[in-house]
């Protein structure tokens, strides 16, 4: 059997609309959620950059197969916002949306981090503070479709897991543990 092509990219307009998109999702769900009392308004002095080596105010975007005639797109966000006492946070998650925005699906659920010194560090006491990026499409040998390869970052100590999500169900199928900080 010969190898299954990639996703097709989706063109420039997509891969800079579809971070967006995420922004609301994670704002309205962190503020309905675990942080509802939690004012928080976008960095004015942001740039979000797309499908680079940055932590910060950056987002991976990828096209991955959910069938062999369909395509998603995942998006790994991580946002500076401030808050209302003047903290730098990051909200971060990772969301698979289609190419119109009119069908979303949350994979991981949004984390608050601060941004202090150019480091991420964990903020208030509400779950784990860790973060995703560098999202990889990577072929399912059984089915054709694609799992989502990321790393998941703690932010506690700089720990890196790499998995593999099969995104229809959120499953993780593989993961590896790196031991102590990425440098």
């Amino acid at each position: 059997m010969p190898p299954r092509a990639a996703a097709p990219f989706p063109g420039s307009a997509v891969v800079h609309t579809l971070p967006r998109w995420p922004y609301g999702c994670v704002d309205r769900r962190r503020a309905g959620a675990d942080y509802r009392s939690l004012e928080l308004t976008a960095d004015p002095l942001a740039r979000l950059e797309v499908n680079t080596l940055a932590d910060v105010d950056a987002a991976d975007v990828i096209p991955f197969r959910v069938a062999a005639d369909r395509v998603r797109y995942a998006v790994s966000l991580r946002a500076r916002r401030l808050s209302a006492r003047g903290d730098t946070l990051v909200g971060t998650t990772v969301m698979v949306w289609d190419s119109a925005g009119a069908w979303r699906q949350s994979i991981f659920r949004p984390t608050l981090l601060r941004l202090r010194g150019g480091r991420l560090e964990p903020w208030g006491s509400r779950g784990r503070p860790i973060y995703w990026r560098r999202l990889q499409p990577i072929s399912d040998f059984a089915f054709p479709r694609d799992g989502l390869w990321m790393e998941q970052v703690d932010a506690r100590d700089g720990s890196v897991r790499w998995g593999v999500v099969e995104p229809r169900e959120n499953v993780v199928v593989a993961a590896a543990e790196v031991d102590g900080p990425c440098r």
